[in-house]
């Protein structure tokens, strides 16, 4: 009986050795991910197949993630997963009907993690405005070539708003008009970029748009 025992031991140990070495070699390569819910019974997909919410081994690049539930609208988000530290993945749909708010409030762990979600939105929006703070210190600011002042979404997603003044006085002016907008649009570019704007990836507009 003991030396059966014994085997059987054997067996499980040689049996889990066998999958810890073949979930190594399934996550080799992939990044740890967080991936949270709410509702925390929606049906979750990545890249179309299906996935559990938790911790997911991920390889590095762009993927789409889609939680879906009834009484919400389905939400779905592309987030480029990096070797760096990677923030967690909220999957949050929004409510679609009166029925989705008894969803939320019938399982304590929907507010636990909408809680946390509005938390990484306050430190991600701190963040976004700590990164842009010398150039919103200087903001708005006018001269007789243009205007720029800034808006900032609940995220911290930083836009900016620029008026230019180019002059037409008639018909003729028009080239004029034109060659004195794209000049002014340039100065503005190059105030926003020497306090460290990347003019390239942020969200700017023009009035009038040259």
């Amino acid at each position: 009986m003991r030396k059966k025992i014994l085997i059987i031991g054997a067996v499980l140990a040689l049996a889990l050795v066998a999958w810890a070495l073949f979930s190594a070699g399934q996550r080799q390569g992939k990044i740890r991910v967080s991936v949270l819910a709410a509702p925390v019974d929606s049906k979750i997909t990545m890249n179309g197949k299906a996935v559990k919410a938790g911790s997911l081994y991920v390889s590095p690049g762009e993927h789409v993630f889609k939680a879906v539930r009834e009484h919400f609208n389905d939400f779905e988000t592309k987030v480029t997963i990096k070797a760096s530290l990677q923030d967690p993945i909220y999957l949050i749909p929004y409510p679609a009907d009166n029925k989705a708010y008894d969803i939320l409030v019938s399982n304590p762990k929907n507010q636990e993690i909408l809680d946390q979600f509005g938390a990484y939105n306050n430190r991600l929006a701190q963040k976004n405005l700590e990164k842009y703070q010398k150039v919103l210190n200087e903001l708005p600011t006018q001269n007789s070539h243009f205007k720029i002042d800034y808006s900032a979404s609940e995220s911290g997603a930083v836009s900016f708003q620029v008026v230019l003044y180019p002059i037409i006085n008639r018909p003729s002016d028009y080239a004029q008009y034109q060659a004195q907008g794209q000049q002014y649009k340039q100065e503005a570019l190059q105030f926003l970029t020497a306090r460290g704007v990347d003019t390239n990836k942020e969200s700017i507009s023009f009035t009038p748009n040259f």
